[in-house]
């Protein structure tokens, strides 16, 4: 996942809206289908299209977006499902 953040957002891109950034994301997920796999003798979208019959289907639409009101500790860090995650000090 490292990967495809830098990638994709490194130097961060901006956008004056959502529809701006989608199509740039478009465009830039298709380039980077192109690209030779890294342990593969192929491109990335020719493996996908070898793995997507493995792959579990997606059921329901995914909310990749969840707010909660947490305590911050004395070390910066947050909580959430069992991870920790350090915040800016003056939060």
């Amino acid at each position: 996942m490292g990967n495809i953040r830098e990638w994709l957002f490194t130097p961060t891109p901006r956008f004056a809206d959502f529809s701006g950034l989608n199509q740039w994301l478009e465009q830039r997920c298709r380039e980077l289908a192109g690209r030779r796999h890294p342990t593969q003798e192929a491109t990335i979208a020719d493996v996908l299209k070898v793995e997507r019959p493995h792959l579990r289907p997606v059921t329901m639409p995914f909310d990749g977006y969840v707010e909660h009101l947490l305590r911050v500790s004395s070390t910066c860090l947050v909580s959430v499902d069992r991870n920790r995650y350090s915040v800016p000090a003056e939060w």
